[in-house]
C-alpha cells in the first residue's frame, strides 16, 4: 500500500487546529494560579481593568492549622472561598493529604468550608453538600520563610438558603501561600 504524505495545504490546517486546541479559553493553562467551572462553565479570578484589586488570597492561618483561599472576578461579581481546618496542623511538608469540604469546625458558629458568592447571593457547603481539598505538591524556598508554594486541587457543591446549587468541579489552585500568625 502506498500511503501519501500529508499535503502542504493540510499541514498549516493541523498546525491551525493545534494552536486552537492549545488556546481553548475551558481549559486551565498549566502555570495558572486559581482555575475551576462553575455548573461546568469556566471560572478564573478577574480584575475587571483594576490593577490595585486583589483577586487571589491564599494565608496559612490558626498557627498552621488553617488554609484560607478566596478568588475573586470583579467583572461578574463572583467570589470562591475555601477554608480548611485540621486541628492537628496543615500538612504542609508532604503533599497528597485529602481535606473535606463541609463545615468549618473551627469557629464556633460553623460557617461553612467552601462558599461561592454571586450578586449578593451565597452558596455554601455544609453537612450535605461537601467537596474535598488534595495538596498535590508543596514547594519551599529556605530564603523566604513567610510563604510556600502550593499545587492544589479541589472540588464542592453548596447550596443556597432557597436551596439552589452550584458545582464547583475541576478546581485547581497553584500560587504562594502566605503564612500568617
Amino acid at each position: 500500500m502506498n500511503q501519501k504524505p500529508i499535503s502542504w495545504a493540510a499541514a498549516p490546517l493541523l498546525a491551525l487546529l493545534l494552536l486552537c486546541q492549545a488556546c481553548d479559553p475551558d481549559r486551565p493553562k498549566p502555570e495558572e494560579k486559581f482555575y475551576c467551572k462553575v455548573d461546568g462553565k469556566h471560572w478564573r479570578p478577574d480584575s475587571d481593568g483594576d490593577f490595585k484589586r486583589i483577586t487571589l488570597v491564599s494565608d496559612l492561618m490558626d498557627q498552621g492549622r488553617g488554609i484560607y483561599i478566596r478568588a475573586t472576578d470583579a467583572s461578574t461579581n463572583q467570589t470562591i472561598s475555601i477554608y480548611i481546618f485540621d486541628s492537628s496542623g496543615i500538612d504542609t511538608v508532604r503533599s497528597g493529604k485529602l481535606y473535606e469540604i463541609s463545615l468549618n469546625q473551627a469557629l464556633t458558629n460553623n460557617p461553612p468550608a467552601g462558599s461561592f458568592s454571586k450578586n449578593n447571593q451565597t452558596f455554601k457547603t455544609g453537612s450535605n453538600h461537601k467537596g474535598t481539598f488534595r495538596i498535590l505538591s508543596i514547594e519551599r524556598d529556605q530564603r523566604i520563610l513567610t510563604s510556600f508554594k502550593m499545587k492544589a486541587e479541589f472540588e464542592f457543591t453548596a447550596v443556597s438558603p432557597s436551596g439552589k446549587t452550584v458545582k464547583i468541579t475541576q478546581g485547581q489552585f497553584n500560587d504562594w501561600v502566605r503564612v500568617s500568625q
